[in-house]
């Protein structure tokens, strides 16, 4: 059985997120450095404050098991007054 790096997966997982945000939105979205690690909360952030992204607080989750109220719940606590909570699960 391989077992699987999943911090690893996880950086997979938002480089993808924050590309097809790039392609269909038109921004320069990227991966949060440390993944929210700092005091930047969030997956992917978007600096530009005249980008269509920019409103956005993304969280993403690359999980066989879904456990949308406990992803909810950090989103809701990590999501900053100004930004609209995005969860998205692949």
């Amino acid at each position: 059985m391989v077992k699987i790096n999943s911090q690893a997966k996880g950086k997979r997982a938002e480089r993808e997120v924050a590309k097809l945000i790039n392609r269909y939105l038109g921004t320069n979205v990227r991966r949060t450095p440390q993944s929210g690690g700092m005091s930047i909360k969030g997956d992917i952030i978007d600096i530009n404050p005249d980008s269509a992204a920019y409103q956005f607080h993304f969280e993403v989750k690359d999980q066989k098991k879904l456990m949308i109220p406990k992803w909810w719940e950090q989103i809701d606590d990590d999501c900053p007054v100004a930004k609209t909570p995005v969860n998205v699960l692949k």
